[in-house]
């Protein structure tokens, strides 16, 4: 009997290695169809307090603008920029800025004529 329980467990147990042989799924070329999908918007109302950034430009921008150039031939030049305060305004979707101030402009024209010219012209 022993025997027999031996052969009966030993042929189970070949019986259950047995490796499973799976059917292979059918191909198919054909398009998955999309549904069309509808555009959406999405509105952020965004608000912000620039005041204090406009503050920092007014007080970090100079209020003087100068500078020249001298040359020995052509044309020599002075100016000065003196300007206001900027006037900076923001309404919803606008944004405006001025600035208004004093502008002075000198400029001087030097002629390099040479001798020959000069003496050509005496005689």
């Amino acid at each position: 009997m022993k025997r027999i329980l031996q052969l009966i467990l030993v042929t189970l147990f070949l019986y259950s290695c047995k490796t499973i042989e799976a059917v292979q799924p059918e191909v198919s070329n054909q398009p998955i169809p999309v549904s069309e999908q509808n555009s959406s918007i999405i509105t952020v109302p965004i608000e912000m307090n620039l005041k204090p950034y406009f503050d920092d430009v007014e007080k970090n921008t100079p209020k003087k603008f100068t500078g020249k150039e001298e040359n020995c031939e052509g044309v020599s030049y002075n100016y000065i920029f003196l300007r206001s305060p900027i006037n900076i305004a923001g309404k919803k979707d606008e944004f405006e800025f001025s600035i208004n101030g004093k502008y002075g402009l000198s400029v001087v024209t030097a002629l390099n004529v040479s001798p020959y010219l000069v003496m050509k012209t005496l005689v």
